[in-house]
C-alpha cells in the first residue's frame, strides 16, 4: 500500500493532496475535484474501499482510498512532483523524508490509530 505525496515548490517539502471545501460543498466533492485539478482532467479511480478520517485541530478531512489504477500526475507552478510512497517507509522513516510538518502530523495520527 502506498499514499500519494506532491512536492510543494514553495515549501520545499512533500504534501498529501488537499484543497479548501467551498461553503456549501460536500467533503467527497471537493476531494473528487481537487484530484481532477491535480491531475489534469482524469476522473477519481474506482475505488474499492474509502474511509473518512477527521482531525479536530486541523479541520482536516482524510479520505483513504484503495485502488489498483495508476493515477496520473498534472504539474503545475505550486506542486512539481509527485510520488507514491510505501506506507512502510512512511512509518519507518517519516521524518528523514522531508515531509511537512502538518503533513507529518496528520499521518503520525493515521499511524497511531493503525489506520496506515
Amino acid at each position: 500500500d502506498r499514499i500519494l505525496m506532491l512536492y510543494n515548490s514553495s515549501k520545499s517539502k512533500w504534501v498529501i493532496p488537499g484543497n479548501i471545501i467551498k461553503n456549501g460543498e460536500k467533503r467527497w466533492n471537493s476531494a473528487c475535484k481537487d484530484y481532477y485539478n491535480k491531475t489534469g482532467g482524469n476522473i477519481m479511480p474506482t475505488l474499492y474501499n474509502k474511509k473518512e478520517y477527521r482531525f479536530n485541530s486541523y479541520k482536516t478531512y482524510i479520505f483513504l482510498c484503495k485502488t489498483d489504477q495508476d493515477i496520473v500526475f498534472n504539474r503545475n507552478n505550486k506542486m512539481s512532483h509527485a510520488k507514491l510512497v510505501k506506507i512502510e517507509d512512511i512509518k519507518n522513516n517519516i521524518d528523514r523524508l522531508q515531509i511537512d510538518k502538518c503533513t507529518i502530523k496528520i499521518l503520525k495520527s493515521l499511524i497511531r490509530i493503525d489506520k496506515l
